[in-house]
């Protein structure tokens, strides 16, 4: 009796174990035994999409689809965007209108001449990067030489400096857009560079930007056919120029110290401290004596900065700041309401309406300023 009593126990668990197997697998639909991973320690999930608008009316989305960039021709009042497939779209009086159908994988940067007549996007991975020029005026692409690693247009929107690969070595080149000519200027045998022409005797090459690596920001004079280093050695070095060049906002990260924003010269010279919360250089716009900027209301403590926020290991909730005067004068503080990581800030002609990327949604928004 006792030897049935346990067998029926016996069969009583095992179907219990059965059917508890049962319930797992199959009972619950999408279920899995996948474990999820541990998450990053750096990583912050990103807080809901933003609404098209805040209360005040301030914030309006311009885009209704993710973008990967935009630029704006100031002379046409129209908004060019570059969709996430690498079509460009125009965007005028209202009207959108396809301008560009080509399909782009792997888009990398864009960047546009002064006046939005033409841009540069590149694509492709490193050290396999292409570039094409997209002329506004024609709607039409045509392709850099092959082994171009670095554009940039010169201020006067005529010109284009590159770097090409070449023999070994990389080649500092100029295009002129009119006359399409390239005249060679020198070699060169840092590799990794970029390239940004701040005014028109005067191109700046840098290397890139880590916390973990000094980096150096190095002027070549086109008249004079010199070079020499203008800002750095420092770790973690971002320099973001004004539009006539004559004043940088510089971030720092120096090892076992504090992390340094300051305001320098076109001589590389310190001439002040940004006086606002930490921010990176690039959520700025200098505009002569206008300041924009996007200013995080924390940064993580524990991130790698700003390795960790390129890599999008945390996201930001900016505010707004504006400098009417200069860096000296008092800055007006503007909060947009919903969430905003703004990347790539811009202004249209009037000066009453603010045009950045969300990280969040990557989507096109605009800040009117008067409001």
């Amino acid at each position: 009796m006792r030897r049935i009593i346990f067998i029926l126990i016996v069969v009583l668990v095992l179907l219990g174990i059965g059917y508890g197997i049962y319930r797992f697998f199959v009972a619950s639909p999408g279920a899995t035994t996948t474990p999820s991973p541990a998450p990053t320690p750096t990583t912050t999930v990103p807080p809901p999409t933003p609404q098209p608008t805040t209360a005040a009316g301030q914030l309006t989305q311009v885009t209704d689809e993710a973008i990967f960039d935009y630029w704006l021709n100031p002379g046409t009042k129209t908004i060019y965007y570059v969709g996430e497939d690498g079509k460009i779209t125009r965007l005028s009086s209202g009207k959108k209108e396809v301008v560009g159908t080509q399909k782009i994988d792997l888009l990398s940067k864009l960047s546009a001449s002064p006046d939005g007549a033409y841009a540069l996007l590149s694509y492709g991975q490193s050290p396999e990067t292409s570039f094409v020029l997209f002329n506004a005026g024609s709607s039409t692409l045509k392709a850099l030489p092959q082994g171009v690693s670095a554009a940039a247009f010169s201020p006067d929107g005529g010109r284009i400096a590159f770097l090409e690969d070449k023999n070994g070595g990389v080649s500092l080149n100029i295009l002129d857009l009119a006359h399409e000519q390239v005249q060679e200027l020198t070699t060169i045998q840092e590799k990794d560079l970029s390239l940004v022409w701040v005014k028109n005797t005067t191109l700046l090459l840098k290397t890139q930007p880590s916390a973990l690596a000094d980096s150096s920001v190095w002027a070549i004079d086109l008249t004079k056919k010199t070079i020499g280093r203008l800002v750095g050695p420092d770790y973690g070095l971002i320099v973001q120029w004004s539009d006539d060049g004559t004043l940088g906002l510089k971030l720092s990260t120096p090892p076992r110290s504090e992390i340094k924003l300051q305001y320098v010269n076109d001589a590389g010279r310190v001439i002040s401290t940004f006086p606002a919360p930490l921010t990176l250089p690039q959520k700025c716009l200098i505009e002569q004596s206008k300041i924009f900027c996007a200013v995080p209301a924390e940064i993580p403590a524990t991130s790698l900065f700003p390795d960790d926020y390129f890599k999008k290991k945390f996201y930001t909730k900016d505010s707004f700041y504006v400098w009417r005067e200069g860096a000296t004068s008092t800055a007006t503080s503007i909060n947009p309401g919903v969430p905003v990581d703004a990347r790539h800030l811009s202004i249209n002609k009037n000066g009453d309406l603010l045009y950045f990327v969300n990280r969040y949604d990557r989507k096109l928004y605009s800040l009117n300023l008067k409001k």
